[in-house]
């Protein structure tokens, strides 16, 4: 079951099946294995199993500038939230969520040191 919050990865087939260049991919796999991009669930449609999954990037001081422009120019920024994952700051993409189905969710991120699913901080919930 997904629970709203926890961060997932995309199963590969997803990406090949609906080919939209704007969609963040998958990286490929290398001799250290299968890599994965994370996204998380941010709300459920009532209507059948759809979720709405955000990517998050590492690229912070490009989104950083982006925001910045757009709080300069609008007093706000709808479309990017920053937030921390394992002592990270990261970039959220609001802008770049798209919708997936419960069948197309891979697996949940997992932390490495403590074995648990992570979750996003309140303030991003």
């Amino acid at each position: 079951m997904i629970q709203l919050g926890n961060l997932y990865f995309i199963k590969q087939s997803f990406f090949d099946l609906v080919q939209d260049s704007t969609l963040p991919i998958n990286k490929p796999s290398d001799e250290m294995g299968e890599h994965g991009r994370p996204s998380f669930c941010a709300i459920k449609i009532d209507q059948g199993n759809y979720y709405w999954v955000i990517p998050f990037s590492h690229q912070v001081e490009k989104y950083q500038k982006v925001y910045d422009k757009n709080i300069q120019k609008y007093g706000r920024c709808d479309t990017i939230e920053f937030g921390y994952v394992l002592g990270e700051k990261k970039a959220f993409l609001l802008q770049n969520m798209f919708p997936v189905t419960e069948g197309y969710f891979k697996n949940v991120y997992i932390d490495k040191n403590t074995k648990k699913p992570i979750e996003l901080s309140e303030k991003l919930k």
